[in-house]
């Protein structure tokens, strides 16, 4: 992998300091993008758009019905809160995981099971007495 930076011209270049090997036997890219050039387009292939620049997708898990190795979220599953996609990132990365473990004959619960993440701001009590009534 190595970093990429723009140069004063605006033309990105592979910065050669900063180039790190791994080995791995999967690599889960994660980007943002703006379906609006036919370039990006093209370089989503196989990935199909429909006329709108949606990915067509499976909405309860974010696969793509084109490309069973790509999981959808965000601006081209149609979400347009971050709150929806981040849980579009949530929903995809538990069916990925999935995948990847069912390609090696693996089994994975069909229900998702993600781990909590806690930290002692979650021991706050934040309820409220209103009206003789304690609200959670």
């Amino acid at each position: 992998m190595y970093k990429m930076e723009k140069g004063d011209d605006g033309q990105y270049f592979k910065d050669e300091d900063q180039t790190i090997k791994v080995r791995c036997d999967y690599i889960v890219s994660a980007f943002g993008s703006h379906v609006g050039s036919e370039e990006t387009i093209k370089a989503l292939a196989p990935l199909k758009l429909t006329e709108v620049a949606l990915a067509s997708f499976h909405p309860k898990t974010g696969q793509a019905k084109d490309a069973p190795w790509v999981f959808c979220g965000g601006d081209i599953a149609g979400s347009s809160l971050t709150v929806e996609a981040v849980n579009d990132g949530k929903t995809a990365s538990w069916h990925l995981h999935k995948y990847i473990q069912e390609l090696h004959g693996l089994t994975v619960p069909a229900k998702p099971n993600l781990p909590n993440f806690f930290t002692p701001v979650d021991l706050v009590d934040i309820s409220v007495d209103y009206g003789g009534l304690k609200v959670k």
